[in-house]
């Protein structure tokens, strides 16, 4: 009789459904009030843990739980043990030691669960976030070809997976150029627009989301994703200036119909290029830095609530159709230009027509 594990044949069952793509994953499963776990991992190999401050992640918006060893263990799942069924070489019973559910005092290898954060704000439903394909080589070489020209928009790098009100989402981006004396400057906008449902959908002033209804999944969805609004401005600006511009970001995306919903993580930066300093180790003692009159930013508020308008809606446009196949959870349309144009004519709000709605 042959004896497990020397070199015997050991034929080999496969699923057919797998090997042809038609198979069904949890992750394809969708449930009311369904929450989503990503597991931070450790960068570390063979490294002590000294702590884990989770306060911020219990805070931001759309975590639901944030659990380490010490909280699993307080439910009574710190160590889970692994029966098999194949027994040693000899045909002996093997020892089986039990498994950490997170890391506990160490971690052992890099990538090695640390700590589990259960939140809502997801875009699984479109991409794979488990997968992790974008290694270091493809940010280098994102930095070695920065270019200028437009920006590419719609289903690419962060936005391939996003839905903003139950269309098609993704990165947007809008502009706007202001002028202060016999200079201009530029306000420069980008999103990625994962937020809103479809019956709060507002397009400069007209309510596009009650007029193109269907009776499609994505068309249904409720609130539950998030917008990343980063605006950039040449114009010199100090940080207190910067956090009002900043908290600017919310009017533009209110303008389009969200009133930031509940389940809505949104997260708003704002930075300035001017100002250029040398290096510290070679500055002078003493440093100046050129500001704007607070009396005169107006205009540059204005101008930046334009701007976020613009890209949530240019995002939009420039999305295309996404999922659909069997290892998608729904098909997510994108906006359909001439139904768009219909409803914008209906309000005189398109080309040359005016008729009353």
């Amino acid at each position: 009789m042959a004896v497990f594990g020397k070199a015997q044949y050991i034929k080999r069952v496969e699923d057919n459904r797998l090997l042809t793509g038609t198979g069904g994953f949890t992750d394809n499963l969708a449930r009311p009030n369904q929450v989503h776990v990503v597991l931070v991992r450790s960068p570390h190999a063979h490294a002590k843990i000294v702590n884990i401050d989770t306060a911020a992640a219990k805070q931001a918006p759309g975590v639901v739980a944030v659990y380490t060893w010490a909280d699993m263990a307080a439910e009574g799942v710190g160590d889970f043990s692994f029966p098999t069924m194949f027994p040693n070489a000899d045909g002996s019973k093997p020892e089986m030691t039990p498994r950490r559910s997170l890391a506990h005092e160490v971690v052992r290898h890099v990538g090695e669960p640390v700590v589990a954060v259960v939140a809502e704000t997801y875009d699984g439903v479109l991409s794979d976030i488990n997968a992790m394909p974008v290694a270091e080589a493809d940010a280098r070489a994102a930095l070695n070809n920065l270019s200028f020209g437009p920006v590419a928009e719609g289903n690419c790098g962060g936005g391939t997976g996003m839905i903003a009100y139950g269309f098609k989402g993704g990165t947007g981006t809008a502009s706007r150029i202001v002028s202060f004396g016999d200079r201009d400057y530029t306000i420069g906008t980008l999103v990625q627009a994962n937020h809103g449902q479809r019956d709060w959908l507002t397009v400069c002033g007209v309510p596009v989301g009650k007029h193109i209804k269907d009776n499609t999944p994505q068309s249904q969805l409720q609130e539950r994703g998030s917008i990343i609004v980063v605006i950039a401005t040449d114009l010199p600006l100090a940080p207190h200036q910067l956090k009002r511009l900043a908290r600017r970001a919310a009017i533009g995306i209110g303008r389009n119909g969200t009133p930031g919903g509940n389940n809505s993580g949104d997260i708003f930066l704002a930075f300035s290029t001017a100002n250029p300093q040398p290096m510290a180790h070679r500055a002078p003692l003493m440093l100046g830095l050129g500001m704007v009159n607070d009396e005169y930013l107006d205009p540059i508020y204005q101008a930046a609530v334009q701007s976020v308008e613009e890209a949530v809606v240019n995002a939009m446009l420039a999305a295309k159709d996404s999922g659909g196949t069997p290892h998608d959870r729904f098909r997510i349309d994108a906006i359909r230009h001439d139904e768009l144009v219909a409803v914008m004519q209906r309000y005189g709000r398109f080309g040359e027509t005016q008729t009353s709605a």
